[in-house]
This record gives structure tokens, C-alpha cells and sequence, in this order.
């Protein structure tokens, strides 16, 4: 099988050292007691959590994952649940680059399980990818990141075609970090493709659709395309009144989002048209949030600045 990505183990960062040289106490491995005490070992790491015991629980994390790899071996299957485990503790205290080589090699692993046409290695390697490109942008290491997602994309296109869930799914991810990122040229392209193969596989005016366009409108707010996001916003609402019959808070919160490009657009273009749509669409939504949630909530209040803010052409 092709290789799928330029990252193999160790290119990125060492290895980490083994465990046991730090814990004096290693479980016995011939009394037949070793897969169960792994798994105690990692349910007592999470007890130690709960009570903020954190020492304890690093150190019983590293012991199961060491025993592991002594009793399976290091790239057995068995071994990912405990690589898994410990790169979380680490990535959950912000110590990422102590998470780094438990998640370069979760990741290996996941990739030596690939089978073609098979799904059930695919969503714990996205999520591993997902994990690692996330380490590998707060040590900013960002182009990185990005090969782990165009290669993990490469490796769903052959697998399972081009138009595949798991394949829009990585497609959703890239567009999602190339956002979070601050490449928005690169953002605005991927959802753009992501938004024309949803439609012409689920329909114009699928549900399916809707995720989508919002993180388009978001894109096209920042690189002030402000006719094309309230286009996208509108097909967005559109799509959601089909759904819902024009009432519902889904539909509340997508015309206040419409409403604020409007708002935006006014200002910027010192258009009154813009204006005096988007009061009608802040009225709509108002209506909408009052019969559902009464009329004293703080998104009720908040609507009410935003008509106050709106009239006074701020």
C-alpha cells in the first residue's frame, strides 16, 4: 500500500523513554492478570483525575501503556487506548509537546491498521489526526498540520472515493483548520468545493448543506465579502424554513446572523436598503424568540439593542 503521508514516527519529535524507569512498581506479566490490570490501572489513573491528583494519574498512565507494549507489543492494536489515554492527559493540561511523540505514534499505528474499503480504521485515525494537528499548531508547527490533513484526505479519496462521507468529513476538517488559522483564501475555497458536492449529492436545499454555509458566511465576513455572505445566510434560512415552516429558534438564530451581515453591509456600503431589510429580519427573529422563550430573556434584550443601535445608525 502507498505510503500517505511525509510524517513517519520520530521525524517530528524522539520517541518517548520508556516508563517503567520512573515507577518503581511494574505489574507481573506472567499471572495472567496483565490485560486486567491495565485497565485498573487506567481507571485508577481516571479516579486520580477526578480528585485532582494529577501526579498519580500521569504515572499510572504511563505504566499501563508500558506494560502494554511489553505484554502486546509496541504496534499492537491493544497498545492505542493507553497511547491514547496519556497524549489526552497531556493535551488537556497544555503540555503539548509532551503530548507530541504519544500522538505521533497513536497516529502510525492507526495508519498500519488501514485496510482499503474499510471504515472502521477511519474515524480513530481522524480523530488522532485531529488531536496531533491540533498539538502541532500550539507548538506552531501549522504546515505541519496541514500535511496531516491533506494526506489523511489522499488516503479517503482512495479508500472509500471523492465523494464519500469520510472524504467530506476530512474536507470539512481541512476547511475548518485553514479557518481557525487564519488562511481564509484557502478556507473559502475548500468550503466552496465542500458546499458544491454536498449539493449535487443531497440536494439544493438539503439540511445537509446548512453547517456548511455558516462557516462559509464566517469565511466571506472576514475576507469582507459582505453580497456573498448575505447570500449564503439567506439560502441558509431558506433551507431551514423549508424544514421547520418558518418558525422554530434554529431559524431565530440564523435570521439574527442575517441580520448582523445585513447590519454590516449598511454600514459599510452607507446603504439604507440594507438597513431596512435587516430590521425586518431582527422583527422576524424578535417575534420568533418571544413566543418560544418569553419576552424578558437576555437574547430578547440583546435583539432590542441591536433594533435600538440599527435605528440610531451606528
Amino acid at each position: 500500500m502507498e505510503s500517505v503521508t511525509s510524517l513517519p514516527v520520530g521525524a517530528l519529535t524522539s520517541e518517548p523513554t520508556s516508563a517503567t524507569s520512573e515507577i518503581s512498581v511494574k505489574l507481573p506479566l506472567s499471572s495472567g492478570a496483565g490485560q486486567e490490570n491495565l485497565f485498573d490501572h487506567a481507571l485508577m489513573a481516571r479516579a486520580y483525575l477526578s480528585e485532582g491528583r494529577f501526579d498519580e494519574a500521569e504515572r499510572l498512565y504511563k505504566l499501563a501503556l508500558d506494560v502494554s507494549q511489553d505484554f502486546y507489543g509496541a504496534s499492537h492494536g491493544e497498545v492505542a487506548p493507553h497511547l491514547e489515554n496519556l497524549s489526552s492527559f497531556y493535551v488537556g493540561r497544555a503540555r503539548y509537546q509532551q503530548a507530541r511523540p504519544y500522538l505521533e505514534r497513536l497516529y502510525a499505528l492507526r495508519l498500519s491498521q488501514r485496510s482499503f474499503g474499510s471504515d472502521r480504521y477511519f474515524q480513530p485515525l481522524l480523530a488522532t489526526v485531529e488531536q496531533l494537528s491540533l498539538v502541532l499548531e500550539h507548538l506552531c508547527e501549522s504546515e505541519q498540520a496541514e500535511k496531516l490533513y491533506l494526506a489523511t484526505l489522499r488516503a479517503a479519496e482512495k479508500d472509500f472515493g471523492s465523494d464519500s462521507e469520510h472524504t467530506l468529513s476530512v474536507l470539512g476538517k481541512l476547511g475548518e483548520y485553514y479557518s481557525r488559522t487564519g488562511v481564509y483564501v484557502a478556507a473559502r475555497a475548500v468550503f466552496e468545493e465542500l458546499l458544491d458536492i454536498l449539493s449535487h449529492k443531497h440536494g439544493a436545499n438539503s439540511l445537509e448543506l446548512s453547517a456548511v454555509l455558516s462557516q462559509l458566511s464566517e469565511v466571506y465576513g472576514r475576507l469582507a465579502l459582505y453580497y456573498d455572505r448575505i447570500a449564503v445566510l439567506e439560502r441558509q434560512v431558506e433551507i431551514t424554513e423549508c424544514v421547520h415552516n418558518g418558525t422554530g429558534v434554529a431559524l431565530a438564530s440564523q435570521l439574527v446572523r442575517l441580520g448582523e451581515a445585513l447590519s454590516v453591509a449598511a454600514k459599510h456600503y452607507q446603504c439604507k436598503e440594507f438597513a431596512e431589510r435587516a430590521h425586518l429580519i431582527y422583527c422576524r427573529a424578535l417575534s420568533i424568540y418571544e413566543r418560544f422563550n418569553g419576552a424578558n430573556t437576555p437574547t430578547i434584550q440583546g435583539l432590542r439593542a441591536k433594533l435600538s443601535k440599527l435605528a440610531a445608525g451606528a
